[in-house]
């Protein structure tokens, strides 16, 4: 609702504890009139309201114009507003009233308040709230879990490997050729010492002892051509 003429008027009944009005408060130019408005409660107080007081250079809307005690008695009130400037607009958004004592006590701002239980000459659609989930948890809880998860595969492939090379050292065995004539002897790979097997000694012939005498005997047949030869001792004479 607007006008921009003085002395309009608007009577407004309503049962409950609390009252507030809303009004939009147009760009103050030069040589703008000020919107200048009154507010009088069960026909004992009057309110004025002065919207050039806050020096607005452009148009603020749903703007607190007046708002009651919060102590008023329970039941049925009245409110006569009336607009004091000629040729300046009055501009009318909302009036709210509410009957719940424990409600949001409403402030000057320049939204809406939102009481509980409220009604208003001007219908607005009520929404719910819903509450959001809360994605950064649920991000850093599935990172997590996956780093968790990747540690754990990591440190069973390691494991596995150090066994298979553990077991793989475990079947190696030694080698050891076996000698002709000796019993062959494993060697013993300790730090300190090897025990190795070697060949018993062979008896050799000095190359400066004589040779022992052998004695040959060459047969030729026919008996009677038989001689001795050599290497043999001539029989005693």
């Amino acid at each position: 609702m607007a006008t921009n003429n003085a002395g309009a008027t608007a009577n407004v009944t309503f049962n409950g504890t609390f009252v507030q009005v809303f009004g939009t408060i147009p760009a103050l130019k030069h040589n703008t009139p000020e919107p200048a408005s009154s507010y009088i409660l069960d026909n004992t107080s009057l309110i004025q309201f002065n919207a050039a007081r806050f020096g607005e250079t452009h148009e603020v809307s749903n703007f607190a114009f007046y708002q009651s005690n919060l102590d008023l008695a329970s039941g049925k009130h009245s409110l006569v507003i009336t607009s004091l400037t000629n040729g300046a607009d009055f501009i009318l958004d909302s009036i709210v009233f509410s009957s719940n004592l424990t409600a949001t006590s409403p402030t000057i701002a320049s939204e809406t308040p939102n009481p509980p239980s409220s009604s208003s000459s001007s219908s607005s659609g009520s929404s719910g709230g819903t509450s959001k989930p809360n994605v950064g948890g649920i991000v850093g809880g599935t990172i997590s879990a996956l780093v968790v998860l990747a540690a754990l595969v990591a440190f069973f492939l390691v494991h596995r490997r150090r066994k298979q090379r553990t077991a793989k050292r475990r079947e190696v065995t030694p080698f050891v050729p076996e000698r002709n004539g000796s019993p062959s002897i494993a060697p013993n790979y300790s730090q300190d010492s090897y025990l190795v097997s070697s060949p018993s000694p062979q008896p050799r012939y000095d190359e400066k002892e004589p040779l022992p005498k052998m004695n040959l005997i060459r047969i030729i047949y026919p008996p009677w051509n038989l001689d001795m030869v050599v290497g043999c001792d001539p029989p005693p004479r």
